[in-house]
């Protein structure tokens, strides 16, 4: 994206990087950081229950950026890493600067706004409605993409409870989901995680709902 190439030069000078580990905690709701673009590795956007858990609602992978929303309010959504990830993060007060003196740069912050809101509003309709299998199954695939496919075997380093607080469930309801799906023949679990050994059945349950579990 030209504009964002714009951007990326101006701030160069005030950017800085940071790499961050597996389960950090990058953004907290109610709190503005500095903006960032995710050159390695893969974040989420999670909500988060009163009681404690968090869903994942979507997935930040190579290329995209995340936290423009901090330029126009406190966080409403939880942001970490889900995989070792690296990150360049953007002055914000810079680029607030920027967004008032360029209308350009301003507009490209409003897409960028536009389309988190469409795209977290599509996220929370789907899960309203998705059972906890299908949670898994969407999960699962997504991490699973994250592979290049060098180590097919080490599949998806997920433990039940990490799995749980991905999809907003509880530990005892996801293990009894992974239970079914070993049964079935789509997954693998050994104590490096989780490996799906059909894919085809793991998208098929995730695009099967509503179903009542």
């Amino acid at each position: 994206m030209a504009v964002l190439d714009v951007v990326a030069r101006k701030l160069a000078a005030s950017s800085h990087e940071m790499v961050y580990s597996r389960g950090d905690v990058i953004a907290r709701i109610g709190e503005r950081f500095d903006p960032g673009m995710v050159r390695e590795g893969v974040l989420r956007y999670a909500i988060r229950s009163e009681d404690g858990r968090s869903a994942t609602l979507c997935y930040v992978t190579p290329g995209e950026m995340f936290g423009v929303e901090s330029l126009f309010r406190p966080m409403s959504h939880l942001v970490s890493a889900i995989a070792p990830s690296r990150v360049t993060h953007y002055d914000r007060q810079m680029m607030d600067e920027l967004s008032h003196k360029n209308a350009s740069v301003g507009r490209w912050a409003a897409d960028q706004m536009s389309d988190l809101v469409v795209r977290l509003d599509d996220a929370a309709s789907a899960l309203a409605f998705m059972t906890v299998a299908q949670r898994v199954a969407h999960h699962l695939l997504a991490m699973d993409a994250l592979n290049d496919g060098s180590k097919p075997a080490d599949g998806v380093h997920l433990n039940h409870q990490l799995l749980a607080d991905a999809v907003g469930s509880v530990r005892e309801v996801v293990a009894r989901v992974v239970k079914e799906l070993r049964e079935q023949r789509i997954v693998e679990t050994s104590r490096h995680g989780i490996r799906i050994t059909n894919r085809s059945a793991l998208y098929l349950i995730g695009a099967d709902y509503p179903r009542s579990r």
